[in-house]
């Protein structure tokens, strides 16, 4: 975290250092979403579902948090899961005007066990889950055991330069369990833009001052 000192070192440099600050709810909270059971890929290839130009109509509208065994206020109860399949899909797409002023993102996430998260293909996030990130994950991958009870956590996503388009972009999100026998599942999140805020630099001291 930046000090008060290095504040200051940049002042008296002459250098305007930046703070990010909150902008907008890209997604927030308790969204609709496209949803999908995962009892066999979404795609074939199994990334082409992460795109914002993936025909979703296997998808079906539905509200975050989405849950079972542990209730979450609201959402949707997923029924026929446990002892069936390991994962759900989940696609929400936002809108941006431009690009050019979002510094960073933030999701705000509440999961049991893990998930994946992609922002226009690119994986942007990984929590509770094996591999390194950019490692490939399918029906078949195992989440690790979450620790409960779950809570909300705020993540700072990579550089969205590299993955953030004008217009329609699209947040994908494959949730996983760490068993197909585990007795509960649980997921929402919030998207969050940040910009950046140039702080003045201090006002160097009058020869006055200096002299006294």
């Amino acid at each position: 975290m930046t000090s008060w000192k290095h504040l200051l070192l940049a002042g008296w440099m002459g250098l305007a250092p930046a703070l990010l600050s909150h902008a907008a709810i890209l997604v927030p909270t308790e969204s609709i979403w496209r949803w999908r059971p995962g009892t066999s890929e979404a795609s074939n290839p199994v990334t082409l579902w992460r795109e914002v130009a993936f025909p979703d109509t296997q998808f079906a509208p539905a509200p975050a948090p989405f849950w079972y065994g542990d209730v979450l206020p609201g959402g949707t109860e997923i029924s026929g899961m446990q002892n069936v399949y390991t994962c759900i899909f989940l696609r929400r797409s936002f809108v941006l005007s431009s690009v050019a002023g979002v510094s960073g993102l933030q999701l705000r996430a509440l999961v049991d066990d893990g998930f994946v998260a992609w922002i226009n293909g690119t994986e942007v996030l990984r929590v509770n889950m094996p591999g390194a990130p950019g490692t490939a994950v399918t029906t078949a991958t195992l989440a690790n055991n979450a620790v409960e009870p779950v809570a909300f956590a705020t993540y700072t996503l990579p550089a969205p330069a590299a993955y953030l388009v004008p217009g329609t972009n699209l947040l994908a999100v494959q949730v996983f369990q760490s068993s197909v026998g585990s007795s509960d599942l649980g997921f929402d999140c919030s998207l969050e833009s940040l910009v950046a805020e140039t702080i003045p630099p201090p006002s160097r001291p009058s020869r006055l001052c200096q002299a006294r």
